[in-house]
C-alpha cells in the first residue's frame, strides 16, 4: 500500500506538472516546446530533418517564436508561436510573399507545398495551398482558373475530411470563394458570406484584422452596386477595428486598406477634400509595410492623381 501511495503521488505530480507546461503556467523545457512546434506545424510529415530556430523576444517571456523549415527552408517554412505546449502558426512564407505583392515567388512556394501534401495525403495543407493558388489567380485576373482552384480545393475537402469545420482552413475556402464572386459581380452571395462571417466574429468577441478586411470586402460589395453609403458605413466601421489590431506598431497593411477604401468612397460621393487625407494615410501605411510596386499602392497613386484634377 505504501508503495502504491507513492507511486500514485508521483503521477499524480506528473500529471499536474504536465497541466502546467501545456497551460503555460510553468514553463516547459526549452526542447520540448521546440518539438511541440516542430510536430504540430510538419505532422504527418518527418520532423528528423527540419530546421527549427527560435527568435528572441523579451517582452513576452512566456511564449516563444520559432521558424520552422525543411529542405534548406526552400520546403516548408512557417513562423510558429508557442505557449507552454499550445502552438499557434502565425505565417507560412508563401502567403507572406502573396501579401507583398510577389507572386510568381509565391505561386512557387505553394505548389510546393502542394506537392508534397499530396504526398503525404494531408488534406489541410492541400486545401490551404490550392487556395493560395486561387488568391494569387484572381489578383492577377486569371478568373477562370481561380474558380477551378476553389472547385478543387471544395472537393478535396468534401472528399476526404480531415478540415475542421469553421476552422482556419474551413473559414479560408468560404472566404476566398466570396472574393471571387466580388470581382465577378455576384456581388449578394458575397456579401452574405462576409456577413455570416462577421456575425461569428460578432459572437466570439473576435474583432482583430479579419473582422477589418471582412468589412472592406463587404464594403466593396455595396459599391459594386452603387450603394455609397452603406459602403462608406462599412469602411468606417473597419478603420477603428484595423486600428485596434495594429497595437502599438505605427504602420499597418490592413489599416492602409481601410483607408485606401475609405479614399475611394469618399472620392465617389464627391468628397474629395476627404478623400485626399484618407488617401495620405493610405499610402503612408502601406509604402510602409509594402514594397513599392504593390498593386495597392499603384492603385493610391491613380488615385492621387485623379484628386489632384479636384483641386
Amino acid at each position: 500500500m505504501k508503495w502504491f501511495r507513492l507511486a500514485a503521488g508521483i503521477l499524480l505530480g506528473a500529471m499536474l506538472v504536465g497541466c502546467f507546461w501545456f497551460a503555460g503556467w510553468l514553463a516547459p523545457p526549452e526542447a520540448l516546446q521546440r518539438w511541440a512546434a516542430a510536430w504540430t506545424t510538419l505532422y504527418p510529415l518527418p520532423t528528423g530533418g527540419a530546421q527549427v530556430d527560435l527568435i528572441p523576444c523579451e517582452p513576452l517571456r512566456r511564449v516563444r517564436f520559432y521558424v520552422i523549415c525543411t529542405e534548406g527552408c526552400d520546403g516548408v517554412w512557417r513562423i510558429v508561436a508557442v505557449k507552454g505546449l499550445q502552438t499557434t502558426q502565425l505565417a507560412n512564407l508563401a502567403r507572406m510573399l502573396s501579401a507583398l505583392g510577389r507572386y510568381p515567388e509565391a505561386r512557387e512556394k505553394y505548389e510546393l507545398v502542394l506537392v508534397q501534401a499530396r504526398r503525404q495525403s494531408y488534406i489541410e495543407d492541400q486545401v490551404s495551398a490550392l487556395l493560395g493558388l486561387a488568391r494569387i489567380a484572381f489578383l492577377t485576373d486569371d478568373l477562370q482558373r481561380s474558380q477551378r482552384l476553389i472547385d478543387e480545393a471544395s472537393a478535396a475537402r468534401s472528399r476526404e475530411g480531415g478540415v475542421i469545420e469553421g476552422g482556419v482552413v474551413d473559414t479560408d475556402l468560404q472566404i476566398t470563394q466570396a472574393r471571387l464572386w466580388l470581382r465577378t459581380g455576384r456581388n449578394d452571395e458575397a456579401r452574405a458570406v462576409f456577413t455570416k462571417m462577421l456575425d461569428q466574429l460578432a459572437a466570439t468577441g473576435s474583432r482583430g484584422s479579419l473582422a477589418a478586411s471582412l468589412l472592406v470586402f463587404r464594403s466593396q460589395t455595396f459599391a459594386a452596386q452603387n450603394r455609397i453609403a452603406e459602403a462608406l458605413a462599412d469602411a468606417q466601421q473597419a478603420l477603428p477595428t484595423a486600428r485596434a489590431a495594429q497595437g502599438d506598431q505605427p504602420h499597418s497593411f490592413p489599416t492602409g486598406q481601410v483607408w485606401l477604401t475609405l479614399a475611394k468612397l469618399q472620392h465617389q460621393a464627391g468628397r474629395s477634400a476627404e478623400a485626399r487625407v484618407s488617401l495620405a494615410n493610405a499610402l503612408a501605411n502601406l509604402e510602409a509595410t509594402l514594397g513599392g510596386n504593390h498593386r495597392l499602392i499603384a492603385e493610391g497613386r491613380e488615385l492621387a492623381a485623379e484628386l489632384a484634377k479636384t483641386i
